[in-house]
């Protein structure tokens, strides 16, 4: 542990497997550096979003390859206790006291509202309706699911949603949210006049840019949008170079092995401006990359697409 007058060639500031990256990088160039952490070495995909929502989804999966495969007749109902058991077991044993357990001892509800129809919605909707939630809403404020894929893409992942028994409704923003007393059903009503009753209500519209409170007022930067950085990964509203953007604050590509990607090239050009110019040549598009939605079906995307 660093004291408070050290002085490091690179400060880092986040603890996720960006920040992680960008700190091996620079300091495998030769340069000394600190990561400076508000919460949880390891980042939100560990603790709450990546490992944890897969590892609902996995059981889910697998339990739609056995009714694919004819003749085994193994088909059960899903055991939510078990499943929610092994999702802890996967992020709760990483030896870092004082974190409560993702959702620990929270059963799954039987009726659910979900906001949103990302990626995250999706996957979340398919895996609580097949834990339990028996009477699953999603309110989509777009005419169709997967809107940063091609519009046929969402197309597959409705209809499972619709087969299996989950109520969409699409062009819904809400208007108003409601709960009866401290535990009671939760009312939502759409902007349409519409009104949905549910025992919990999800909401999965996004992510907000960890752009504020770091103090990006104080190189003349406001924290209202996404970091603009060059090729090489500076911020190009600070003229000295001394600052750079990676993963999801720069806006270009909010997935963790594209940030990964990005906080190499950062710290191997940080790394090489000890002994020439900082530059960087060739490519570094992050927009085209590969990613997969893991609803059942599944969808995958590769390059730019026309969406």
């Amino acid at each position: 542990m660093a004291e408070g007058n050290d002085v490091f060639d690179v400060i880092v500031i986040g603890a996720g497997p960006v920040g992680e990256n960008a700190a091996a990088r620079v300091v495998r160039g030769g340069l000394t550096a600190a990561v400076v952490e508000e919460r949880l070495v390891g980042g939100e995909c560990n603790y709450y979003a990546c490992v944890p929502s897969k590892a609902l989804l996995w059981p889910m999966e697998l339990a739609a390859e056995v009714d694919r495969m004819p003749g085994l007749g193994l088909r059960g109902p899903i055991e939510a206790p078990a499943v929610f058991d092994r999702r802890d077991e996967a992020v709760s044993h990483f030896d870092d006291g004082g974190y409560v357990n993702w959702l620990e001892k929270l059963p799954a509800t039987k009726r659910l509202i979900v906001i949103g129809g990302g990626p995250v919605a999706c996957e979340m909707t398919q895996a609580l309706h097949a834990l339990g939630a028996v009477e699953s809403t999603v309110l989509v404020r777009e005419d169709h699911l997967l809107t940063r894929t091609e519009p046929f893409a969402g197309e597959p992942a409705a209809r499972s949603l619709a087969e299996s028994g989950i109520d969409l409704h699409f062009g819904r923003s809400l208007a108003r949210v409601e709960r009866q007393g401290t535990d009671g059903p939760v009312m939502v009503q759409t902007d349409d006049g519409s009104r949905f009753e549910a025992d919990e209500i999800l909401v999965a519209t996004g992510r907000r840019l960890g752009v504020h409170d770091i103090g990006l007022e104080t190189v003349g930067m406001r924290p209202d949008g996404p970091i603009e950085v060059d090729a090489s990964m500076r911020a190009t509203a600070v003229p000295d170079g001394r600052l750079y953007a990676v993963g999801d604050v720069n806006g270009l590509n909010l997935l963790t092995h594209m940030g990964k990607y990005q906080a190499r090239i950062c710290g191997d050009v940080i790394a090489a401006r000890r002994s020439r110019p900082p530059a960087r040549s060739g490519s570094t598009s992050c927009r085209s990359t590969a990613s997969e939605v893991r609803t059942v079906p599944a969808a995958a995307r590769a390059g730019r697409g026309g969406a």
